[in-house]
């Protein structure tokens, strides 16, 4: 956006330049702003040659040259001349204090990190901590199977297999129950964070 206002700019200074009784320094002025954006590196630069960071400090060359052509004594300003170099001047200098300098580069690589960061947060940290709860149910389940089948096995070698089965089934009935309801809270968790 710099880039074209700086163009802009440098247009405006030419063309109004032959609008003053004399257009020598307004327009030459005007070519020096419109060199000075197309050599800096940008999205609307026609000569790459120079970094944002070089620019920064062309355009305060830029802005001083404008200021000092305005008053300089070699070459005859009107008041309207140096009135127009000296608005072109400030206008500059205010884009110029409002400008992001910073590198593409760096601006894709903080990008990068925000994503990252964004990426990282949604990733769903709650998956692994959900797998491991998954798993100690499924362990559970299986660590109470097989403790039933030992206490059934128990309990028919004593003879008396009818009321510790009742009391058996129930308890595999709950550890199953248990199971299927940590992995229906399991899923929601994940439906939940997915929705987030």
């Amino acid at each position: 956006m710099h880039q074209v206002v700086e163009y802009l700019i440098g247009i405006v200074l030419i063309g109004a330049a032959f609008q003053v009784p004399e257009p020598v320094v307004p327009a030459v002025m005007g070519a020096v702003v419109v060199m000075n954006a197309a050599i800096a590196r940008g999205p609307a630069s026609a000569f790459p040659l120079v970094s944002r960071t070089v620019h920064r400090w062309l355009d305060v060359v830029v802005i001083l040259l404008l200021v000092a052509a305005a008053f300089q004594p070699v070459f005859d300003v009107d008041s309207t001349g140096r009135l127009l170099l000296c608005g072109i001047a400030f206008v500059m200098f205010f884009i110029w204090l409002n400008s992001d300098f910073a590198e593409k580069a760096i601006s894709k690589k903080n990008k990068q990190q925000v994503k990252r960061a964004r990426q990282e947060r949604l990733a769903r940290p709650q998956s692994e901590e959900l797998g491991k709860k998954a798993g100690r149910v499924v362990g559970d389940g299986v660590n109470a199977a097989k403790r039933m089948n030992r206490k059934r096995k128990e309990a028919r070698h004593e003879g008396s297999a009818r009321p510790q089965s009742e009391e058996l089934g129930k308890k595999a009935g709950r550890a199953v129950g248990s199971g299927v309801n940590a992995v229906k809270r399991m899923n929601k968790k994940r439906k939940e964070a997915d929705n987030e």
